[in-house]
């Protein structure tokens, strides 16, 4: 069973009780508007059409002239005006991620004409910088520094040199690679220690999250590409790992951001196709929680955590394939987890993470489902459990507290099947199960099948992870996998007349609880079920 609602808010308010000596980032004060809509264009009318359309979505908006360089200043001056938005004008050539290819004189010339048209900002490439001639005083510098190809190990030294090339009043900008989600953590530790007007993230897929979150380490900006609009050619992302402004907008808090908004993720690699941060931010937002939720891709989790140390960082769902290094890595663990040994939740407590294991709890909850569907009883009904990671391991945990198959006649009730053998025998040891060889498959029968694995999911799609010959005798089918709802292996069970409980049961269940842990009450479960179900009903109208 489940921890019931109190027990489970009540451990979760233990591991995350905010001692009233923790010091945030800064005050309470809200952010100012923090969101560039970046745009780029092959010419200077679709250039206006695509900035006008972005004026819903856009705090300020940046001008990328890289292909203008012969625009009018009376036309940039018609399109500022046009804007009623703070205005950015570049000019970026391929060391920033622009199509510039003109000269030194060309890029400041242009340059000038959008400083005089109104811009309110010019961006400028840091080497540059001693070289551009003055602008007018209602125009400002913002002086950027573009690392492509990583996060250097030493930042406070490439960020000396970009500073040491700049004015005090210019604002500065400093962007580098990230080529594992790491790079984008340390970039934001190094973000909150600057006493500069300072804009910093990390591009690329892996650090796409620190262009949300940036803003709460004490990013003037962030920069996005350009909302969808019906209708208009609104062009793409002008830099790697952008996210789209209206998606980037409807991930912040509704109040807006502040120094002390609260970082919650999703952690697992892949995460980044991830439902948890669309469910868990609109429980934050019917709450009117000051929360932010993001997905988030390591490498090591290990070395992520070391990089979390702000006091924003509250908690963090995780996914394959982290789920037992999260339990190894927890100060405190509940009781699911211990009995698991695997983790699906880590919640702060003062400098360390306490771990939870709601998928063990969601899986009593689905197994009791199949099981009346099924017309079994859990002490005579057989059951094989595929897979060996943390999911696997929540099953094999439920299967036991439920003692599946004690009274069965059958000698292996109770097994667990892998891809890897030693994983599979040393998973069965620990669980009391017995092991499977993928050679014993066809000569077994099992009244419930577990699907564990990722097979049939966006990252293995049409993948059956067993053998049509094991459905032969299955009474129900417990599929982990909630996208795409009907994998594989349902669509199979179905049609063998299998009762089947949905991915999405198991992912509902786990999610409720989860929220319960970070902070969120029962009226949480109504708000996740309905984000679902319209999350799943756009996926099939796409």
């Amino acid at each position: 069973m489940p921890l019931p609602f109190n027990r489970l808010r009540a451990f979760s308010i233990c591991f995350a009780r905010r001692e009233s000596t923790i010091t945030r980032l800064n005050s309470k004060a809200k952010i100012p508007p923090v969101i560039t809509v970046s745009i780029l264009a092959p010419d200077l009318p679709t250039l206006r059409a695509r900035a006008l359309a972005q004026i819903p979505f856009a705090d300020a908006i940046e001008l990328r002239l890289d292909n203008l360089a012969l625009a009018r200043e009376a036309d940039l001056t018609e399109l500022i005006r046009a804007l009623e938005k703070p205005v950015i004008a570049a000019v970026n050539a391929a060391d920033a991620f622009g199509t510039f290819s003109g000269t030194r004189a060309e890029r400041f010339d242009l340059l000038a004409r959008a400083a005089r048209a109104g811009a309110a900002y010019i961006d400028i490439d840091w080497k540059e910088a001693a070289h551009q001639p003055p602008l007018p005083t209602t125009t400002r510098r913002i002086v950027s520094r573009h690392i492509q190809d990583e996060t250097p190990t030493d930042l406070k030294r490439a960020f000396d040199a970009l500073a040491l090339e700049s004015h005090a009043t210019d604002r500065l900008k400093f962007v580098t690679h990230a080529h594992r989600a790491e790079d984008g953590a340390r970039m934001l530790e190094f973000l909150s220690r600057q006493t500069r007007e300072t804009i910093a993230f990390t591009s690329g897929e892996r650090g796409s999250f620190t262009r949300v979150l940036a803003p709460i380490f004490g990013s003037q900006s962030t920069y996005a590409a350009p909302a969808f609009v019906a209708g208009v050619d609104t062009g793409g992302a002008t830099a790697p790992g952008q996210i789209r402004a209206d998606t980037l907008r409807a991930q912040l808090p509704a109040t807006g951001l502040t120094r002390d908004t609260e970082i919650f993720a999703v952690l697992g690699n892949p995460a980044r196709h991830s439902l948890s941060p669309r469910l868990h931010t609109a429980v934050f937002r019917n709450h009117n929680r000051n929360a932010v939720y993001v997905a988030i891709e390591p490498d090591d989790i290990g070395v992520f955590l070391a990089h979390a140390h702000a006091p924003n960082w509250r908690g963090f769902s995780v996914t394959a394939p982290f789920k037992e290094p999260a339990f190894a890595l927890a100060t405190e663990r509940d009781e699911h987890a211990r009995a698991s040994s695997a983790a699906n939740t880590l919640i702060r407590a003062g400098a360390t993470w306490n771990a939870l294991n709601t998928d063990v709890g969601a899986v009593e909850v689905v197994l009791r489902r199949a099981l009346q569907s099924a017309e079994l009883e859990a002490d005579l009904a057989t059951a094989l459990v595929i897979g060996t990671g943390g999911a696997a391991r929540a099953a094999l945990t439920a299967l036991r507290r439920a003692k599946l198959g004690e009274r069965s006649a059958e000698s292996a009730a109770f097994c667990v099947t892998g891809r890897t053998e030693s994983k599979v025998k040393s998973l069965a040891r620990e669980f009391g199960a017995t092991p499977l060889t993928r050679d014993e498959w066809n000569d077994q029968r099992f009244d419930i099948l577990v699907h564990c694995t990722p097979a049939g999911s966006h990252v293995a799609p049409n993948e059956m992870p067993i053998p049509l010959a094991l459905l032969k005798s299955a009474r129900a089918v417990i599929e982990a996998v909630y996208r795409p709802t009907r994998t594989p292996l349902v669509q199979a069970a179905e049609r063998a007349g299998v009762e089947v409980v949905l991915g999405t049961a198991w992912f509902l269940e786990q999610a409720a609880l989860q929220a319960q842990s970070f902070g969120a009450d029962e009226s949480a479960r109504p708000v996740l079920f309905a984000e679902l179900e319209r999350a799943l009903a756009e996926a099939r109208t796409a």
